[in-house]
């Protein structure tokens, strides 16, 4: 239960962040890639231009088939997940471009009703589908 209300704090910052980026007269799309800079230069992160411009236009050409409110909480559910792997990493480390890029472009959604949801994964499902290299 703790770990949800974790998640909606951070994705209640998330939303913020985007919508003040939105009112200065971003697009979507730029204000994702704005918030994934600042995000990846202060945790150290890792990610390369290439990386941050593929999670941005995946998650941004989202909104094609929902309003920006939703494209928000995938992006949302997309940092706890696997940046900050179910709110168990306060703070990241490092990325592994190749398995985060991985997560981005094999994104599942399910609908529900007109609402879109990332669906539910197991455990440290990334680490299942795409294990660390040795």
């Amino acid at each position: 239960m703790f770990g949800f209300f974790k998640y909606k704090k951070q994705e209640a910052q998330i939303k913020r962040a985007i919508q003040e980026f939105m009112q200065s007269g971003m697009s979507l799309h730029d204000a994702i890639t704005r918030h994934l800079v600042e995000l990846n230069d202060s945790l150290g992160l890792g990610l390369s231009e290439p990386v941050i411009r593929l999670t941005a236009n995946t998650v941004s050409s989202l909104s094609s088939r929902m309003d920006a409110d939703n494209v928000v909480e995938i992006y949302a559910t997309v940092l706890y997940r696997y940046v900050f792997r179910n709110g168990t990493v306060a703070t990241p480390e490092r990325l592994d471009e190749a398995r985060f890029s991985y997560a981005i472009e094999h994104l599942n959604l399910a609908e529900r009703g007109g609402y879109y949801v990332v669906k539910p994964d197991f455990g440290k499902d990334i680490d299942l589908k795409y294990p660390p290299k040795r």
